[in-house]
């Protein structure tokens, strides 16, 4: 059994919603992250009358602003106070006439840039002032960092057809994907009704959520409680990654392949029993026989990270999130490692909050094609 640690402040937490800046009264809501690529999910129980249910379904289009913290008086406070966790756009509205009560179900604005498509590809800009146009036209606020390559160059080497229908987010996240170097990974993300597209990295490597632990007493204590740790023994056996791609500007395919033996990590073998390679292909469009090397290897250095994963009950907060990292200290073993997120809900009513989370170690591998 693991002691939570007291946090000062659960108590305290408030919440705000609010419908074309007006407050809404409401009973409880929660909301959803699934990882960098995905839109966040919503829901809320909502009070209403009988009167107001006309306005409810005469709406085509529902945006409710999340806000949640701990303000630091928790009986006068507003949303300059609070943390926004995101801008929701209503997908449902489910009205009970016995309670008087409506639910309403939507998805962040990342929602706005996944349901729409275009066939513009603006090969002679660059991928930030895509970005940037593409906020704009959808009315995003915006936090980009500025890029100098033309993104044609990125069409030609990928054989992307630009007569091709695509939607926004796509085109969003595959720039992302061909603007990020090992040592500046570029990010796309949507925070309330913000945009972000650029390098952030650096910050979340600096100031990752910790999750720390002290088994040193008669009882171990976290800083989390239900915390659990798991092994996939599938990737704990030997690893064979291959890569292979197609270049157009050298008009010639490669492949390479990294292997990776974990013999020694074995404690115990049965006789006759034979050891197994888990064998995974990537195809990665654009690259040279030697970066096609790299990435193989890149890949199977992720996949063995990825042996180990995390759940926990925090805290309620507002500041994790699916790209910031969660270090987790204390166990002295080698769960003592930096994990990616996959999963995070909130959940906030009048007498109880509560977070949960989700994650494994490296970062997933994700690969956006608009080919």
């Amino acid at each position: 059994m693991i002691n939570s640690l007291p946090h000062n402040g659960v108590d305290a937490s408030r919440s705000i919603l609010k419908i074309g800046g007006t407050e809404i009264d409401f009973t409880d809501w929660d909301t959803s992250h699934s990882g960098i690529m995905e839109a966040g999910h919503f829901r809320a129980s909502i009070n209403a009358p009988f009167a107001d249910w006309p306005w409810w379904a005469q709406q085509t289009e529902i945006l409710v602003d999340v806000y949640a913290g701990t303000p630091k008086d928790p009986l006068n406070y507003t949303t300059d106070d609070l943390t926004m966790i995101m801008t929701a756009r209503c997908d449902s509205i489910e009205l009970d006439p016995e309670t008087n009560r409506i639910t309403i179900s939507g998805r962040d604005m990342t929602s706005l840039l996944i349901d729409n498509k275009t066939t513009d590809k603006w090969p002679n800009l660059t991928s930030s002032q895509i970005a940037q146009q593409i906020a704009v036209k959808w009315g995003m606020e915006s936090n980009i960092t500025a890029t100098t390559q033309p993104v044609g160059t990125f069409y030609t080497a990928d054989h992307v057809r630009l007569a091709k229908s695509d939607t926004y987010w796509n085109i969003l996240t595959y720039l992302a994907q061909r603007e990020s170097t090992a040592s500046k990974p570029f990010m796309c993300f949507v925070i309330g009704r913000t945009l972000y597209f650029g390098n952030f990295g650096a910050k979340a490597t600096i100031d990752p959520y910790v999750i720390a632990f002290d088994g040193s007493g008669n009882l171990p204590v976290a800083n989390a409680s239900q915390l659990r740790f798991t092994r996939d023994l599938t990737l704990a056996q030997d690893i064979s990654v291959t890569v292979r791609s197609y270049h157009g500007n050298l008009a010639a395919a490669f492949s390479a392949t990294a292997t990776a033996s974990k013999q020694g990590r074995h404690i115990e073998k049965t006789a006759g029993l034979v050891q197994t390679t888990q064998h995974y292909e990537f195809t990665v469009p654009g690259l040279t026989q030697p970066q096609c090397a790299l990435k193989a290897q890149s890949i199977l250095a992720e996949l063995s990270k990825h042996e180990l994963k995390m759940s926990a009950n925090l805290p309620f907060d507002a500041v994790l999130y699916p790209w910031i990292p969660i270090q987790v200290t204390g166990t002295n073993t080698p769960w003592d490692a930096t994990y990616t997120p996959l999963t995070i809900s909130r959940r906030f009513s009048k007498d109880r909050v509560s977070m949960q989370v989700g994650a494994k170690t490296g970062i997933p591998q994700q690969t956006v094609s608009l080919a």
